[in-house]
């Protein structure tokens, strides 16, 4: 009874040990701040435009835009005082996301499902990654920033 308490012990120490080296990795999603910086992260392509295939989300796609874009001109922040968001790469994503997932994403038809915007399973996939998903994958790196 005891040997199987400690073998199921030692199973667990060993799938823990193997859950924390998938969470932890290696990433440039994470900058040196200068003092300069505000603490608001931003980068332009927050913001998805595509031909007007954004206004079918109710979603304000560019909403990011129109609050830099306001505080600029209120000038409680200059471009100097933004920290510029990172993209995630695929191995950021792999910590929270399956592989399967990821591949899955590479299908205009799944990217419209998810995204709820119908016309983008018309596109070809390097223009839904390019003009949707990168964007996405930018506010995930900047919101882990």
């Amino acid at each position: 009874e005891k040997q199987i308490i400690l073998a199921m012990l030692e199973n667990m120490s060993v799938k823990a040990d193997n859950e924390s080296k998938k969470r932890f990795h290696h990433t440039d999603l994470y900058a040196s701040i200068p003092p300069t910086c505000l603490p608001i992260v931003y980068h332009p392509d927050y913001n998805i435009t595509f031909m007007g295939l954004e206004k079918l989300h109710p979603f304000d796609s560019g909403k990011w835009g129109k609050v830099i874009h306001l505080l600029k001109e209120e000038q409680f922040i200059t471009d100097g005082n933004i920290v510029e968001a990172r993209e995630a790469t695929e191995e950021d994503l792999l910590v929270v996301h399956t592989k399967s997932y990821i591949n899955r994403l590479k299908w205009s038809f799944v990217v419209a499902t998810i995204t709820e915007i119908p016309p983008l399973l018309f596109l070809p996939n390097p223009l839904v990654q390019r003009k949707v998903l990168r964007p996405l994958r930018t506010q995930t790196g900047g919101t882990i920033m």
